[in-house]
């Protein structure tokens, strides 16, 4: 277990994918369980608001649209602050596993930076609308939002290829020895 936290502390040396892979559970489950934390302080009074509201046979639409965008919002602020406390080791983790691949890493550390640009432009109310779907409303990105998430979702689905599936290289390289090369206690 040492091993995982150690890949979660700096940003140098190279990790393998198996090694790669238990960090994405670890940090999975941390943030599941903050998600979880988070969830009743961003909610407040919103539920008993929403269930008032919507419980009126002649709720206000202008209202209803309104608290969409106030659940948008919140849960991109819940988002966020998940995002920010796990960056520090998701990143360590990213970065060390393009090292493995003899690369930066600065690609894993652009994929981070244009995932809180989306969050906080939303957390503050920019990026998402309310737009008139068959019989209801919904909340909807705006095109500059979908033009961010999409260039985020292609740069993202690239790293966890790259991160996920395919081998570090082979013997050492200019960020460390080679992960899975027998070290010399091995060998003895």
């Amino acid at each position: 277990m040492s091993g995982i936290v150690d890949s979660f502390r700096s940003f140098e040396g190279r990790i393998a994918r198996k090694g790669f892979w238990l960090g994405v559970l670890v940090l999975a489950l941390l943030a599941i369980v903050l998600t979880l934390l988070l969830a009743p302080l961003m909610s407040g009074d919103f539920l008993q608001r929403a269930m008032i509201l919507f419980e009126q046979p002649d709720y206000d639409g202008a209202e209803a649209s309104a608290l969409m965008l106030e659940a948008a919002q919140r849960g991109a602020w819940a988002s966020l602050v998940v995002n920010l406390i796990i960056g520090y080791p998701a990143l360590a983790l990213m970065v060390k596993r393009r090292h493995d691949r003899n690369s930066s890493g600065a690609d894993a550390i652009v994929l981070y930076a244009l995932t809180l640009l989306g969050l906080a432009l939303q957390s503050v109310g920019i990026g998402n609308e309310i737009v008139a779907f068959e019989d209801g409303l919904v909340v909807a990105p705006t095109l500059p939002l979908i033009a961010l998430n999409i260039v985020t979702g292609l740069l993202g689905l690239y790293l966890f290829i790259v991160m996920g599936f395919l081998k570090g290289t082979a013997g050492p390289n200019r960020y460390g020895p080679d992960p899975l090369a027998p070290t010399q206690q091995d060998a003895r």
